[in-house]
């Protein structure tokens, strides 16, 4: 049936980068029946094998797992240009918006173009799970002319898997503020 090869011959071919010798008819069914019922291996060969993976680990993008989602960034972009009045953080028409977010830890960024008034605050920050936007977090303007903003902060989201993160927006002055080309993207980094 072909040469028989100890463990310890298997240790040296794996330091090998050429096999000397080709397999024969019989060594070729072998090999076949033992990878086609992976079971009927030796268990001292299983051991090595397995301590062989741990120690050089196969170099795998994550791209290359299909279906894999767990930490791919979401994103949203509204480009109509909407405006409000209110001294107080609301909703605009278009959000942006996030619903049904997976619990987790968060890296969010988000901002928008703004037209203020001279003499207005306008702030632009995220709603997470409904609360009340933080004015520490907003990304905020108040000269003239048109300006983009943008700012981050991490969450944690914790809500049984229906979280939702909106961006609401407030002007300090009461003046009519515009708001366009509003963003939110959300990068969830780790599991809860």
């Amino acid at each position: 049936m072909g040469t028989r090869r100890s463990l310890g011959a298997l240790a040296d071919l794996s330091q090998q980068n050429v096999v000397d010798a080709v397999l024969n008819a019989d060594e070729v069914k072998l090999v076949q029946r033992l990878l086609g019922d992976p079971t009927v291996l030796p268990q001292v060969f299983k051991t090595w094998l397995s301590a062989y993976v741990e120690t050089n680990p196969p170099i795998l993008p994550i791209s290359q797992i299909v279906g894999f989602t767990q930490f791919t960034p979401n994103q949203v972009l509204t480009s109509g240009a909407v405006s409000t009045t209110s001294n107080t953080y609301v909703s605009l028409s278009g959000g942006p918006t996030f619903s049904n977010l997976a619990d987790g830890l968060y890296l969010l960024l988000y901002g928008a173009q703004s037209n203020p008034t001279t003499g207005n605050l306008l702030y632009v920050s995220p709603s997470v799970n409904s609360a009340t936007p933080s004015d520490t977090v907003a990304a905020t303007v108040s000269t003239g002319g048109s300006i983009s903003i943008m700012s981050a902060t991490t969450v944690s989201l914790s809500n049984n898997g229906v979280n939702t993160v909106e961006l609401q927006y407030k002007s300090s002055g009461g003046a009519n503020s515009q708001f366009a080309n509003r963003f939110l993207i959300a990068i969830k980094y780790a599991n809860l």
